[in-house]
């Protein structure tokens, strides 16, 4: 980017994010697992860390036991395997 003045603008949290996607997208790209935290429960699932950035995590997919106490993972870390990434979000 640029300023009005033709000066080049850089965004050290942008260019954090982008290294961190590139090693999620690395990750996807060759079927490995990743490690994250689970902060939170949302409808549908919950929110999972991954390297500073919110991941969602389907409810289906957390156990393959039925869940009753969903609470009960929140701040736990886990081995995940990524099966879809949205590059658009």
């Amino acid at each position: 980017l640029e300023d009005d003045q033709g000066q080049t603008i850089l965004s050290k949290r942008k260019a954090d994010f982008m290294r961190v996607w590139t090693k999620i997208k690395d990750v996807y790209d060759t079927n490995t697992l990743i490690n994250g935290t689970i902060t939170r429960r949302i409808k549908g699932g919950m929110i999972v860390n991954v390297m500073g950035i919110d991941s969602f995590l389907p409810g289906s997919q957390l156990d393959v036991r039925p869940i009753h106490d969903f609470d009960a993972y929140i701040g736990k870390s886990y081995d995940f395997k990524i099966v879809k990434l949205n590059e658009t979000r």
